[in-house]
């Protein structure tokens, strides 16, 4: 896959982030949870992922996104 910088990604080509949404899917089922990373690191993909595929007996949500700086 070659690189993409600057623009998102076709859902169908996200590879390696299954085990993390599964993650995710039960984190939100109990609570709110925030995705905190470096800039390009795919926090927007996996939740338009999520968002597309989402099970219907999982909770409904509704990402916020806000611009901010990250140091870790």
């Amino acid at each position: 896959m070659k690189a993409n910088p600057g623009d998102m990604i076709l859902l169908e080509q996200v590879v390696g982030r299954n085990a993390l949404i599964t993650r995710l899917w039960g984190v939100l089922e109990q609570r709110s949870l925030e995705l905190l990373a470096e800039r390009r690191l795919g926090k927007t993909t996996v939740i338009k992922k999520m968002q597309a595929e989402a099970p219907e007996k999982k909770v409904s949500f509704l990402p916020r996104f806000r611009r901010g700086t990250y140091a870790p």
